[in-house]
C-alpha cells in the first residue's frame, strides 16, 4: 500500500494545469479526491484554480477536470487526509 498525503497536492495540481496527458490528469484528480476528502473539497480547489488561471489552455484543463469530477465522483463525507 502506498500512502499519499498533503505533500502530493502541489504536484497533482501541476499535473492538472500543465500536462496534456489526459490519463495523468485523471489520476491526479483521483489522488486529490482522496487526499482532500471528497468531491466537495475537490470542486472547491478546482474553482480556485479556475479563478486564478490566466492561460487559456490551463483554464480549459481545469474546466475539464471539474466537469469530470462532477460527473464521476460521489461525495464521500470523508475527512481530508491532511
Amino acid at each position: 500500500m502506498v500512502s499519499i498525503g498533503r505533500p502530493a497536492v502541489p504536484a497533482m495540481i501541476a499535473n492538472l494545469e500543465q500536462t496534456d496527458d489526459e490519463r495523468l490528469r485523471l489520476r491526479s484528480l483521483g489522488v486529490l479526491y482522496h487526499v482532500l476528502g471528497g468531491k466537495k473539497h475537490l470542486l472547491e480547489l478546482l474553482g480556485k484554480l479556475q479563478a486564478r488561471a490566466e492561460d487559456k489552455a490551463v483554464a480549459k484543463r481545469i474546466e475539464a477536470a471539474a466537469a469530470f469530477s462532477q460527473e464521476h465522483y460521489k461525495e464521500t463525507g470523508e475527512d481530508p487526509l491532511y
